[in-house]
């Protein structure tokens, strides 16, 4: 964060996510003060993966928002419910009724429907340095 771009988008995500733990650890132990039983030498493997694999997707979800439109970047993220859902199908071997095995054929083939029929859009390249407001050009030294 030493750098004179502090506001950068990766700079500004990275102070939030690591504020907002350090905010919720204490609530969390506090709420539950038995959670820190369930960690374990088995499962801490998986614990420690979850923190750098919400930041690759934050990072992506930013990167495909500065290349795509608001609409198109919300369109993925609907998507991405039934594929996870049929990931999971196909993962876990679960059984699908009739009727729930349709509602998803349904979503995935109006997804593919709309990404043919949606209207081209013109817009401006937003880059991933966005300039200061003022008074925080001057970055953390010059606070």
């Amino acid at each position: 964060i030493g750098r004179k771009d502090v506001t950068h988008p990766l700079n500004v995500m990275a102070v939030l996510m690591c504020g907002s733990f350090l905010m919720s650890l204490p609530v969390a132990l506090l709420v539950d003060r038995d959670a820190l039983h369930v960690i374990s030498p088995h499962n801490l493997p998986c614990l420690l993966c979850i923190g750098p694999l919400v930041w690759m997707f934050n990072v992506a979800s930013i990167l495909i928002l500065s290349k795509t439109s608001p609409v198109t970047h919300s369109v993925m993220r609907t998507l991405r419910r039934p594929v996870l859902v049929v990931a999971s199908i196909v993962a876990f071997g679960t059984s699908v009724p009739p009727l729930n095995a349709s509602g998803i054929l349904l979503t995935l083939f109006g997804m593919f429907l709309l990404r043919g029929q949606a209207p081209p859009q013109i817009r401006q390249k937003v880059p991933l340095i966005s300039t200061a407001p003022a008074g925080f050009s001057r970055g953390v030294s010059g606070l």
